[in-house]
C-alpha cells in the first residue's frame, strides 16, 4: 500500500511563491493521519495494492467507507506479477 496527500501539500518541498503562496489552498499535512492510523490498525488487515490519497479521506464516514472512497489501485495490476517473491527464482532467463 500506499499512502499520497493527493494533490501538493503544505510543506517545505513545494515554493511559498507564485501560484503556491496561498498555503491555506494546498493539502495539510495533518490531513495524512487518519488514512495512515487506519493503515497501521488491525481493521486495515489484508488490505493491500493500493494507493490511498489522503485528500480524499473522508472522516465523517466510518474508517473502512473512507478508505473505500480514498483508493485506487496501487499501480498496474500485472506489475504484481513481476514481483520478486520467495517461491520464485530472481532470475527466469
Amino acid at each position: 500500500n500506499v499512502l499520497v496527500p493527493g494533490g501538493p501539500a503544505n510543506t517545505r518541498m513545494i515554493p511559498t511563491k507564485g501560484i503556491w503562496a496561498e498555503r491555506g489552498k494546498l493539502i495539510q499535512p495533518e490531513a495524512m493521519a487518519p488514512p495512515l492510523r487506519w493503515l497501521l490498525s488491525r481493521d486495515s488487515h489484508g488490505v493491500t495494492g493500493s494507493r490511498f490519497q489522503a485528500a480524499l479521506w473522508d472522516t465523517n464516514l466510518p474508517p473502512e467507507q473512507a478508505a473505500e472512497k480514498a483508493s485506487a489501485p496501487a499501480a498496474w495490476p500485472q506489475l504484481g506479477l513481476q514481483a520478486i517473491r520467495p517461491d520464485r527464482p530472481r532470475w527466469q532467463g
